[in-house]
């Protein structure tokens, strides 16, 4: 069985080679920090899709089959291209007139900027990793123990914002305490464009976000064939225990859903991290001078 701390440990170990590895947007690490972001995002809105797709809402059930039956139906690469040259390169702003976000995100269409991290003490560097990682530990600890707790008296525990609380304030604590081993390079307007902080080209943006939303029909799909794998009997004896529909579907359909989804979820997430060749087509599309 997957643990659903997992992906908080694969997290830290990104996080530490983002931080101590110099990335280019053509490094190895960069590519695996852009198929993680990839697969986290069209899992979440997949998620999403697959149980809007079953809501006794008439609405929401059907905005979620036509966005299904939308994407899962146009080919990758006609979409990639239908994001990158019909919707974003024409209509996003150039770099003077870029979208923000807190003056320190910007879009436009030459890409996406990020602030970057900027080491300013290594040791300082590795107390906030450690603390990091020991908030992953404390939180996979507390975890344990709810389970243990609600297994032997019944009595739930607010482990998400514990844990939250928990790998918030130790990796701050420790930031403080070295002395702000870390800052952010924040991009920055020059004369034709923006320079310092992290840049995703609009090529990869265009494909980051069609793949997401592309694959996200499929993971919805399969979402909602894992539901319906759960006996009914399920959901109508916590139905009448008085839970409500959100807890019924945390408490009782989702962990059981779980060993239908995962299986060919992976497998759909592993076609699709062998599919980005068309990042080959994108990458090489025109960008506008303007």
């Amino acid at each position: 069985m997957i643990k659903p701390y997992w992906p908080l440990l694969v997290g830290i170990i990104l996080l530490t080679s983002f931080l101590f590895v110099d990335i280019s947007i053509a490094h190895p690490v960069a590519m695996v920090l852009f198929l993680v972001l990839t697969c986290l995002s069209f899992s979440l809105l997949g998620f999403i899709i697959g149980i809007m797709r079953l809501s006794p809402n008439w609405l929401v059930s059907k905005i979620a089959s036509v966005y299904i039956e939308t994407f899962r139906n146009i080919p990758l690469l006609l979409q990639i291209m239908f994001w990158n040259f019909a919707i974003f390169l024409p209509n996003l702003p150039g770099p003077r007139q870029s979208l923000s976000l807190g003056d320190t995100v910007f879009l436009n269409n030459r890409g996406l900027y990020l602030p970057s991290p900027v080491l300013e003490n290594e040791t300082g560097t590795w107390m906030v990793v450690i603390a990091g990682a020991a908030a992953v530990i404390a939180s996979v600890a507390l975890y344990r123990w709810a389970r243990r707790r609600k297994d032997q008296t019944g009595q739930s525990f607010p482990v998400l914002s514990v844990s939250l609380l928990i790998m918030t304030l130790l990796p701050t604590l420790a930031w403080f305490v070295a002395g702000n081993p870390i800052t952010a390079e924040l991009p920055e307007l020059k004369r034709f464009n923006f320079e310092g902080g992290m840049q995703m080209p609009l090529p990869l943006f265009s494909l980051w976000f069609a793949l997401s939303t592309y694959t996200a029909a499929f993971i919805g799909e399969t979402v909602r064939g894992g539901i319906l794998a759960v006996d009914s009997g399920q959901t109508e004896a916590a139905n009448s225990l008085g839970l409500r529909r959100g807890q019924v579907l945390r408490l009782v359909v989702i962990p059981q859903a779980l060993r239908v989804i995962i299986p060919p979820a992976i497998s759909q997430a592993g076609g699709e991290a062998c599919g980005t060749s068309g990042f080959g087509t994108s990458a090489t599309a025109p960008r506008d001078p303007a």
